[in-house]
Order: structure tokens, then C-alpha cells, then sequence
């Protein structure tokens, strides 16, 4: 049953986001990819950190929202 909401979910945002922000949501679009698959892997495997996963997840958008809004800017790794 999770597996199935969990699936649900992550279409459901796909679509909402696609409608609702486009290409800039295409565009990085990964950062969600990323953390859906790692709750697939927590959920079939338990050996991921959620808390780590969670971290990874904020700490990627910030970054990329920050670089989106920036756009004047050049960022180095």
C-alpha cells in the first residue's frame, strides 16, 4: 500500500509541478527525482537514513533555488 501512494505521489507532484512552474520545474526537475527514488529505497531496503535523505533533498533545492533566482551570477562548485 505505501509503495502504491508513494508512486501516486510522485506523479501527482510531477504533474502539478509541470503544470504549474514548466520548464524551470523540467529543469531541475532531478532534485525531486533524487528524492523520490531514495524514499523507494528506504522503503524497500530500510538501510537509508531518512533524516540524511531529508537533509540531501532541502539542502539540493536550496541550492538550486538560490541559483534559479540568482540567475546574474556565476556559482562555482
Amino acid at each position: 500500500l505505501f509503495g502504491k501512494l508513494l508512486n501516486y505521489s510522485r506523479k501527482s507532484f510531477n504533474d502539478m509541478f509541470i503544470k504549474t512552474y514548466g520548464i524551470l520545474y523540467q529543469q531541475n526537475s532531478i532534485v525531486f527525482t533524487n528524492l523520490y527514488d531514495n524514499l523507494e529505497k528506504y522503503y524497500k531496503d530500510g538501510e537509508l537514513s531518512l533524516q540524511d535523505t531529508m537533509d540531501d533533498f532541502f539542502k539540493q533545492l536550496y541550492q538550486r533555488m538560490f541559483t534559479v533566482f540568482n540567475a546574474q551570477y556565476t556559482f562555482t562548485p
